[in-house]
């Protein structure tokens, strides 16, 4: 955890990020995906990087099928 705080500073989950959330939710249920449950976490996070405008990267880019007309999606698996 301290290489990872000394490596980059967090992006905190405020109100944009909120208002982010609602179409990243949209976007999933749109897409026939459950985006409750388990998934949930997984879509705050991509809904932060909506918000502040950066890519997402994962080892696990189908948990984010739907939402690459949103974000750019980085899959390193």
């Amino acid at each position: 955890m301290q290489r990872a705080e000394a490596t980059f500073e967090a992006l905190s989950f405020d109100p944009r990020c909120a208002r982010a959330y609602a179409r990243i939710y949209a976007a999933v249920a749109d897409a026939g995906r459950k985006p409750r449950g388990a998934r949930t976490l997984d879509l705050m996070i991509a809904a932060t990087a909506l918000a502040h405008g950066v890519p997402l990267y994962t080892l696990n880019a189908s948990d984010l099928k739907g939402l690459g007309d949103l974000i750019e999606i980085v899959d390193l698996s």
